[in-house]
């Protein structure tokens, strides 16, 4: 037997008490409809977040390298790119580009 049908058959057995008893369950009644899913929506895409504009960093502002070859370096915004949530920071990420020429 199912939970649910123990619970119909607890339910309908103390339905036949004398005294009404102010504990009767009500939530333990079954639909006779079938149960219907919820309609399926289309898929969204996600949406693009502008972390700048969320962290509140703006060129010119100070800040600390957090991950990777800089960590811990200190430096200057120079330029944001909102499009990829980057910020180029002055002295951070330096190459070195040998010219033969």
């Amino acid at each position: 037997m199912s939970r649910f049908v123990k619970a119909y058959l607890k339910a309908k057995r103390l339905n036949h008490r004398q005294t009404p008893s102010p504990f009767t369950p009500k939530f333990l009644e079954l639909s006779k409809e079938p149960s219907v899913p919820p309609p399926l929506r289309e898929r969204q895409q996600p949406q693009r977040v502008d972390l700048a504009k969320h962290l509140n960093i703006k060129e010119g502002d100070l800040v600390e390298v957090l991950h990777g070859r800089d960590q811990n370096r200190r430096g200057i915004i120079l330029k944001i790119n909102h499009r990829r949530n980057t910020a180029i920071v002055e002295g951070c990420n330096l190459v070195s580009v040998l010219n033969n020429g």
